[in-house]
């Protein structure tokens, strides 16, 4: 988990450029693709399951793109984080299940050379505890298996999350708490 790494939020004229020029939306997909990719990774734990999510986050984010108002309060990182939480939602709802399940998809779907997903786990995975952290965190409350991964591993403020998901900043800041130490628990066991 990393909170200390940020996103640089690009600035109006390059968002307002994005709207009508290839290039300068390319720029700033360039500047969140690996972001939004390990994001659906760390709710998936299956690289193709992540790919696929994250080009439809981007798709959704092209379109919806020229409907962006500079006065989001959480501005441009928090808007995308937006489309990618209701994105994965939207998938739980018709697919009516979990998606991380770490023994059908990881041991499953073990790559065969280097891949991102190896990238990805030793990135992340520096302690050996990520799959089972992952784990833990799959069997909590979706609302609290969001705040654990927007302000943890996406390093969103708390304000950013509020926007992201509509609860107010001191909400936020609880259920993070709250969920934290459901964690602590959970990985006790």
């Amino acid at each position: 988990m990393n909170p200390k790494r940020r996103i640089k939020e690009p600035s109006a004229e390059q968002i307002n450029l994005a709207k009508t020029d290839a290039g300068a939306f390319g720029d700033i997909f360039e500047e969140y693709y690996s972001y939004i990719l390990n994001f659906f990774y760390r709710k998936t734990l299956d690289i193709n399951s992540a790919k696929d999510f994250t080009s439809e986050c981007f798709f959704r984010v092209m379109k919806n793109l020229p409907k962006f108002n500079f006065k989001y309060k959480g501005g441009f990182t928090s808007w995308i984080y937006k489309i990618a939480v209701n994105l994965f939602r939207e998938s739980l709802r018709k697919n009516s299940k979990k998606y991380i399940s770490v023994e059908e998809v990881y041991f499953l779907n073990q790559p065969e050379e280097t891949s991102e997903l190896e990238e990805f786990e030793k990135e992340y995975d520096r302690a050996g505890n990520l799959r089972s952290i992952l784990k833990q965190i799959s069997k909590m409350d979706t609302s609290d298996q969001e705040v654990i991964h927007l302000h943890f591993f996406e390093g969103l403020s708390y304000e950013q999350i509020s926007k992201v998901t509509g609860n107010k900043n001191a909400t936020i800041r609880s259920q993070v708490s709250r969920a934290v130490n459901k964690l602590k628990r959970l990985l006790q066991q």
